[in-house]
């Protein structure tokens, strides 16, 4: 049996529904000075959650807060608790508003554990049979962690808020990834010692063969768009006149996260590139280059497609201002 929780300092009175709603979304902008505070901030939103004065719009609130800290923060020492709250939530009929919300958190918790999850999907599993809750997505991750395929090599399996954070991480982090994964790639060629020496070397984009790819004419259904996208990607890596993202291709080319992980400074590299070649000019006689307001525009009929998956959009080409 649950033990009574005592009242968390953000359950609101009464009349303080409101301030408690506008303290939560404060605390989405903490980001990750957050970090050394999450032993105070999620039990203190756990026990608004199981709070009875809470408001129901208030605890949708908290349950949206606490998947956000799911997919920007590391709360595994935190996983116990906060699965027997949501727990507790999908066991209150009265509290039906909150079962897509609280299975979209446990969604959220389930990914960034992995394999650790499985521990509590079995009880987890008898509480949304109870309640007749399906999910369709919750249930797919479940089995691949139980049968150990690598659900994040599957960017589509990923939470979109945890896209989201990633997005905004992933300015700083991306160049190493990409510096790192040329190492390894030259290196696993036979490039040795000579190769990560000239990672620095620039080479030169072939801008019509970008341009095929990059063309948007003739996608209707999801399924063109997500090929599309892909091949949009994998080409970026292979035209950047970065070395070191070039070398990341062929590892691209197997495993597709990787290939979104590198999107951004992909485009930005070849961005720039097409940038300096349309200053420079070209030899007279030559065929014009395709141009980067053709890029823009194709760029621009992607996000506009009603048929552009909404996780492939989120994916947040860092294009510069142009």
């Amino acid at each position: 049996m649950r033990q009574a929780t005592s009242p968390s300092p953000l359950a609101p009175k009464p009349d303080l529904a409101w301030p408690s709603s506008q303290v939560l979304k404060v605390l989405e902008a903490f980001g990750d000075s957050l970090d050394d505070f999450l032993y105070m901030v999620v039990p203190a939103l756990i026990q608004l959650l199981e709070s009875p004065d809470a408001p129901v719009d208030v605890r949708k609130d908290t349950l949206a807060r606490l998947g956000s800290l799911c997919n920007q923060h590391d709360l595994a020492t935190l996983a116990s608790p906060l699965v027997h709250s949501l727990v507790f939530v999908l066991g209150q009929p009265e509290l039906s508003r909150l079962f897509r919300d609280a299975v979209t958190t446990l969604y959220s918790l389930a990914f960034q554990l992995g394999a650790d999850y499985l521990i509590f999907a079995p009880t987890v599993g008898s509480v949304l049979r109870r309640s007749g809750v399906r999910d369709e997505k919750y249930e797919r991750l479940v089995l691949m962690l139980t049968q150990d395929e690598p659900v994040r090599a599957d960017p589509l399996m990923a939470p979109e808020g945890h896209r989201l954070a990633l997005n905004t991480r992933r300015r700083h982090s991306s160049t190493e990834i990409a510096e790192t994964a040329a190492v390894a790639a030259i290196r696993a060629t036979g490039g040795g010692a000579s190769g990560d020496a000239g990672v620095a070397k620039r080479f030169v984009i072939d801008q019509r063969k970008l341009a095929r790819a990059w063309d948007a004419r003739h996608r209707a259904t999801t399924e063109d768009w997500s090929d599309w996208m892909r091949a949009f990607a994998l080409e970026l890596l292979r035209e950047s006149p970065s070395q070191a993202l070039r070398a990341c291709a062929a590892l691209a080319e197997r495993n597709l996260a990787l290939s979104y992980e590198l999107l951004n400074p992909a485009f930005f590299s070849c961005w720039e590139g097409m940038s300096r070649t349309a200053v420079s000019g070209q030899a007279a006689g030559e065929q014009p280059l395709p141009s980067i307001e053709a890029l823009v525009a194709s760029l621009q009929m992607a996000m506009e497609s009603e048929q552009m998956p909404a996780q492939l959009l989120q994916r947040d080409v860092a294009a510069p201002h142009i």
